[in-house]
């Protein structure tokens, strides 16, 4: 009982399991008649509601502090191996959405290896370093223009007709002359310009032209072996006289 001068008032007391009885205080910001009391429930941060400050180390802050760890201010901190954290970045493996439209927020993709999905403009400024792996490069153009004093590289390989026999063709630097490795067939039309060939020739005839080559190569070696005695051979015309042996 509380005793208020002119009267008595109870008071509201919670008992403890050892029968002892503790006093309820009301702590609220609405009307005083009110008597609802305070238990516990999901957070507030409405306008109007009792704050509560927290320690330091209540593990909610401690949480807290740890993810404001990973926050930078662009170009004023430097990495500290072991020491600074950072957030990972997740990518969607080959995502069916491929297109977002303009201003939406979407999430970067990659491929089922793990490889980040972009697209490069290579510019002149830039240099692309290819030494470390194999570059496929798609061409389409059927010719390219090439200016004065450029080069397309070191060798242009060129293709069979049957998508075979590739060899590449290279220019002398000094001489300018065009430099070919091939194993088979080589046609050279002129257009009835006569080409100069240097080195050893080697050309395969057909049998017809082969026999006939035999034929005049036997009759070339008897008519040395009879230049060689001295026999005579056949008729030799001398003016209007026919000499036989």
């Amino acid at each position: 009982m509380l005793d208020a001068g002119s009267g008595g008032e109870t008071l509201a007391t919670d008992q403890l399991a050892g029968g002892e009885h503790v006093q309820i205080i009301k702590l609220s910001l609405g009307a005083l008649d009110t008597s609802v009391l305070a238990t516990p429930g999901a957070g507030n941060v409405d306008t109007g509601t009792l704050r509560v400050t927290l320690a330091d180390d209540d593990k909610a802050v401690v949480a807290l502090q740890l993810i404001d760890d990973a926050i930078f201010v662009d170009d004023t901190a430097t990495h500290a191996t072991g020491t600074t954290k950072l957030m990972g970045v997740g990518a969607v493996a080959t995502p069916t959405d491929t297109a977002v439209a303009a201003n939406d927020i979407g999430m970067l993709a990659m491929s089922l290896d793990r490889r980040l999905l972009v697209d490069a403009d290579i510019t002149a400024s830039v240099a692309l370093d290819v030494s470390a792996a194999a570059l496929v490069v798609s061409i389409t153009d059927t010719s390219f223009a090439v200016g004065d004093g450029n080069a397309l590289g070191e060798g242009v390989l060129i293709q069979g007709d049957d998508g075979t026999d590739r060899k590449n063709i290279n220019v002398d630097a000094t001489t300018g002359d065009v430099q070919v490795d091939v194993t088979n067939t080589v046609t050279v039309d002129g257009s009835g310009v006569t080409q100069p060939v240097s080195g050893t020739v080697t050309a395969n005839l057909s049998a017809t032209d082969n026999a006939v080559l035999d034929t005049i190569d036997a009759v070339l070696d008897l008519i040395n072996a009879k230049l060689v005695t001295g026999t005579v051979i056949g008729d030799v015309n001398l003016g209007a006289t026919d000499c036989e042996p």
